[in-house]
């Protein structure tokens, strides 16, 4: 794509429509000169990166024989892995049975053990809510007990101040 030079107006104005115009000329032919140069740069440079491109790829190429054939041979070793594996399967499926047969009697023997425990709770709980209800009701008892005499030291201790409050008022009433 061509850049077009364009110049001011001032610049036309003061030297010239002839030598601007020559001067945009040079400008744009210099510019041409300089795209194809760099066009030719490109193109040898493109021609000199395909050919190093087909060489390298002829590499990887061969390289990618040898991976394959190297795939094969895991393939192989993983067809031996894979038969282990079948004989380890069969192994664990009998291994698989006993553990059936033993988590099946530890099941019987878990409920078992659960129904004793619960009846053991049971019994707990009952002896709880009993010893709970004696010691609620001796509590009741000592707050009461201990009510009644807060209530007595209370009417002492105010029928004492109303008394001194009384032998007060009278001595400075009767100024004795």
């Amino acid at each position: 794509m061509p850049v077009t030079v364009r110049l001011s107006k001032s610049f036309y104005d003061r030297f010239g429509d002839d030598i601007a115009n020559e001067l945009v000329e040079w400008f744009n032919s210099v510019d041409a000169t300089y795209r194809a140069d760099l066009r030719e740069i490109n193109e040898m440079n493109f021609a000199r990166f395909d050919a190093n491109l087909g060489e390298r790829l002829s590499k990887v190429d061969v390289r990618f024989a040898q991976v394959d054939a190297r795939f094969a041979q895991i393939d192989a070793r993983f067809d031996q892995v894979d038969a282990r594996f079948a004989q380890i399967d069969a192994r664990f499926e009998q291994v698989d049975a006993r553990f059936l047969a033993f988590e099946k009697r530890m099941e019987e023997r878990f409920v078992t053990f659960e129904k004793r425990i619960g009846e053991r709770f049971v019994a707990f709980e009952d002896r709880i809510e009993r010893r709970l209800a004696e010691f609620e009701t001796h509590i009741v008892e000592r707050i009461g007990r201990s009510e009644d005499k807060m209530r007595n030291w209370m009417i002492g201790f105010c029928t004492t101040q109303l008394f001194a409050l009384v032998g007060l008022m009278y001595t400075i009433l009767h100024g004795r």
